[in-house]
């Protein structure tokens, strides 16, 4: 179906088919363009359903007014689920599925001049047994998650890299979303206007930040926003521009240490604590 300017058109209906049958393999949805006007699964609905492999979701131009989910929407994923994006406007990308079970990793990748709302690396609200993976090249982007949305654990790393892009809100944990494991999160390029190393009201194990080239960040927190760290932050600055680093989180604590150490580059202001979050053990600065 076209538009009346000769554009693609992909009309999803929300009513809900039980699928019950399983997939003995991988699936692989690629849209090129056009508009979609609900959400998009790379996995299956019904419980039962589940991807016998792995997901892909290639995106490499259009618009998506509801989720992008590489995962299923209650079906699990044995594999890995991966979603790809390129010249398109979305709405919430989640590397995950929605309440399906990821056996895996996640993967989302951003490569060129997309405009996102929001990115979950995880899941809306179900487990990810193996790691969650974000790499932005490109795109403007206003939230950025390296965990899950509501909740669901993450049992490996929680790995977040920038080499290029605009992005407002950038958190290594999840919204809401508690979780365990480690953050870490590298900068080699693009712009920030504020990076937090934990959580958005959401725990996180330890918080690992490494900039290695930005063409700016205003903020950086070694913690979370309103959400704690449960060990230790660590920030290492090797170039780049940054207006203010925080050691602490932004109204959250940190029950150990804070670490930063910085190498190279232009730095406004450094502390060592938090802006408004206690840190329960020793604050400590390197400036090599």
């Amino acid at each position: 179906k076209t538009d009346q300017n000769g554009n693609g058109i992909v009309e999803i209906y929300t009513d809900v088919i039980e699928t019950l049958g399983s997939i003995n393999g991988d699936t692989n949805l690629i849209i090129n363009n056009g508009t979609v006007g609900g959400s998009i699964f790379g996995g299956s609905d019904g419980e039962v359903a589940k991807i016998e492999g792995n997901t892909l979701v290639n995106i490499n131009n259009g618009t998506i007014s509801g989720s992008v989910y590489g995962g299923g929407n209650v079906a699990a994923v044995t594999g890995d689920s991966n979603v790809i994006v390129t010249n398109a406007k979305l709405s919430n990308v989640y590397g995950g599925g929605n309440q399906g079970l990821i056996n895996g990793s996640t993967y989302v990748q951003v490569l060129d001049s997309a405009e996102i709302e929001t990115i979950f690396a995880g899941s809306n609200q179900s487990n990810v047994l193996n790691d969650t993976n974000i790499i932005i090249t490109n795109g403007t982007i206003k939230n950025l998650y390296g965990g899950n949305n509501i909740t669901g654990l993450i049992n490996g790393k929680l790995n977040t890299t920038i080499n290029g892009g605009k992005i407002s809100n950038l958190y290594g944990g999840g919204n809401k979303a508690d979780t365990t494991s480690n953050t870490y999160v590298e900068v080699n390029g693009g712009s920030i206007t504020k990076l937090y190393g934990g959580g958005k009201e959401a725990l996180v194990n330890q918080s690992n930040i490494t900039v290695n080239n930005t063409d700016q960040i205003n903020r950086i927190y070694g913690g979370g926003y309103a959400g704690n760290i449960a060990s230790d932050t660590n920030i290492e600055v090797n170039d780049g521009l940054i207006i203010y680093i925080f050691g602490g989180g932004y109204s959250g604590d940190v029950t150990g240490n804070t670490n930063i150490e910085v190498n190279a580059g232009k730095i406004t202001d450094i502390y060592g604590g938090g802006y408004v979050g206690d840190v329960l053990e020793n604050a400590n600065i390197a400036v090599n």
